[in-house]
């Protein structure tokens, strides 16, 4: 009885979703881009996405995400084939949840294919271009030894304040406490009065001026 409620209450936002889906495989079969293959992962991704946002529009319902993926497969499914059923609707949806930003899967993907290029055999790719590829592998690598050696001495770094915190004499905790907090204090406050006292005698010396000239002298 449950099941007949949610078909009946989502069945325009199951075709909303349709349609939304055959504009996505539709666009990725029709674009003209040099990587096939990333092509085909954007189209899942974005799939993905889609899914994942329609699901949240009913998650207080625990089944309404497994319902959205089975009917949607059973519209693609016989206008696209078999890489549009549920398990692969699924995975796609997995696979959003995975790389939710598509900067950071471009990024991926990217990598990957300067990977795979740098070590084609044959012809395929100029030996220039692979020579240049593998430099920028190299790079890569450095860069990685790099930044696993900059969070390593953070690290340490962090670990040796902690240390030295712990470690410090009952002398130096008071000359850091009264650097910290004393000497800012008498500072505001000395800064504080000699602005006062500066006002003050301003205020004495237009009063004097102004009145420098009194009955008698007249």
């Amino acid at each position: 009885m449950k099941k007949k409620e949610i078909v009946m209450d989502n069945t325009s936002s199951v075709e909303t979703l349709y349609q939304d889906a055959r504009l996505i495989i539709e666009r990725a079969r029709n674009n003209a881009v040099r990587s096939v293959d990333f092509s085909r992962v954007q189209m899942y991704w974005q799939l993905g996405k889609r899914i994942f946002e329609e699901e949240q529009q009913g998650k207080e319902r625990a089944d309404y995400g497994t319902y959205l993926i089975k009917n949607l497969a059973k519209q693609l499914l016989p206008e696209y084939g078999s890489g549009f059923g549920q398990r692969q609707l699924e995975r796609a949806r997995a696979f959003y949840r995975l790389y939710p930003i598509a900067s950071t899967l471009r990024s991926q993907m990217d990598k990957a294919k300067i990977k795979k290029d740098a070590k084609a055999k044959g012809d395929e790719i100029e030996a220039d271009t692979k020579a240049k590829l593998k430099k920028m592998i190299a790079l890569w690598d450095e860069q990685t030894k790099v930044n696993k050696a900059i969070k390593a001495a953070k690290i340490k770094q962090e670990a040796d304040t902690v240390h030295a915190i712990q470690n410090l004499t009952d002398e130096e905790v008071k000359h850091f406490l009264h650097e910290k907090w004393i000497t800012p204090v008498q500072s505001g406050i000395i800064a504080t009065a000699s602005e006062v006292i500066e006002t003050l005698i301003k205020q004495v010396e237009a009063l004097s001026s102004k009145y420098a000239v009194n009955l008698r002298t007249l």
